[in-house]
């Protein structure tokens, strides 16, 4: 999911999410401090927190919970740009320890956005939203700009359908009045 998405974190979890264990990988910045918060309500869910500049200390705290079995839940983006282009230490993880990347996102017929931050999407009240995961991504190429090529296609192509998706729902409801 892209990083301003994040505010679905928690409902996801609390729903969707088998009693498994979870790492959620945050930054350090104020933005991660709710995600922490969100995080304490789910069972088996845990923060690690890891300043943006330090990506050698992220991708072995992603390594260390994906050899445990441990789903690991990242925006695929970071906050500080580039916006909407995966970054290549998700790929690489992913590939040294063998385990997928499920793409998901989601699309809301109203919603606030968060200018101070950086655009974090926030559904309102009785708004639809449109859930959509994506296929499972295996890395098989030790290449991880290729990986990180394939996994920002696969969340914009996933984003366009969900999108497309809502809009059905409203057009198809608006004709049938």
């Amino acid at each position: 999911m892209w990083h301003e998405k994040l505010a679905l974190v928690e409902p996801l979890l609390a729903n969707y999410a088998t009693p498994n264990a979870y790492t959620i990988i945050a930054g350090t910045g104020r933005k991660s401090n709710l995600v922490e918060k969100l995080a304490k309500n789910q069972k088996g869910a845990k923060v690690v927190r890891v300043p943006a500049q330090q990506k050698h200390l992220a991708l072995q705290k992603i390594t260390d919970a994906l050899s445990r079995n441990e789903v690991v839940l990242q925006a695929a983006d970071h906050s500080m740009g580039p916006s909407h282009q995966a970054k290549p230490e998700i790929a690489f993880a992913a590939h040294a320890s063998c385990a997928p990347i499920i793409p998901f996102s989601f699309a809301s017929s109203s919603f606030w956005e968060m200018k101070q931050w950086k655009g974090v999407i926030i559904p309102k009240p009785f708004s639809t939203v449109v859930l959509g995961v994506g296929k499972e991504i295996m890395m098989t190429e030790d290449d991880p700009e290729k990986g990180r090529k394939t996994l920002t296609d696969e969340l914009l192509q996933l984003d366009f359908q969900i999108k497309a998706k809502l809009r059905a729902l409203f057009s198809s409801s608006s004709s049938a009045q």
